[in-house]
């Protein structure tokens, strides 16, 4: 190997485990990422299509701010019709649907904003997300104003998802598959490699996720893979 080849490897590992071994905080990507209740007061607009009324109606139900889901119930946000996109029909190489992911994370507007985690867009991305793209996409930055453009947010969303969260999960020796990469989304992977070796694994000899790994999962982000079979069932 070259000189030249070995200091990029060099680098690009020092990247990696710096990722990796970096506690992002309570609500960072890669700690604990509470992102599915947003908070945001948006600025209330009269709604004049039954479309975007159904719409942003289910939502509301879906994510529990019809007053059934606890903590969210309390919410304040208020999805704005002007800036709602048509959902991604498309789905990961995991079997991921992406669609399903903007709707629960944001319902499929792309100015969605959460207060705490500072989650933006349309995949709620948080600003430890957007430096982890930039630190691997160096001639490609972005900016937390960039995440409120909904096909630059998809493009850091679909990275994270289809990339990085495997990545980092294989690097911890936790098995990815649909679900194990779905918790390391909400709940951060850095916590499920954690639980994956307190458990001696999360998912039993058939690939499926462990009862006893599921109740140990916080109730969030277990209302998080209720939330995306009961969508993906309905998209």
């Amino acid at each position: 190997m070259k000189n030249k080849d070995k200091s990029m490897l060099a680098m690009v590992l020092a990247v990696g485990a710096l990722s990796l071994a970096a506690p992002f905080g309570s609500s960072g990507l890669y700690d604990s990422k509470k992102n599915s209740g947003l908070e945001e007061k948006v600025l209330e607009t009269k709604v004049t299509s039954p479309v975007l009324t159904d719409t942003l109606k289910e939502y509301s139900i879906q994510n529990g701010k019809d007053g059934n889901d606890g903590k969210e119930k309390n919410s304040q946000y208020k999805p704005d019709p002007k800036r709602m996109v048509a959902l991604s029909k498309e789905y990961n190489p995991l079997g991921i649907h992406y669609g399903t992911i903007e709707f629960i994370e944001s319902g499929g507007n792309a100015s969605a904003y959460n207060r705490s985690s500072r989650g933006t867009g349309l995949y709620q991305t948080i600003p430890q997300a957007v430096e982890d793209w930039n630190n691997f996409h160096p001639h490609k930055r972005y900016t937390m104003e960039d995440m409120k453009d909904p096909n630059k947010n998809r493009e850091v969303g679909r990275w994270l998802l289809d990339k990085r969260m495997p990545q980092i999960l294989r690097s911890n020796d936790v098995q990815v598959t649909k679900e194990t990469v779905l918790i390391a989304y909400n709940w951060g992977p850095g916590n499920v490699s954690r639980l994956n070796r307190k458990m001696g694994g999360v998912l039993d000899e058939y690939g499926n996720l462990k009862e006893a790994a599921i109740q140990k999962l916080p109730s969030e982000t277990r209302n998080y893979l209720k939330k995306y079979e009961r969508n993906f069932k309905g998209s």
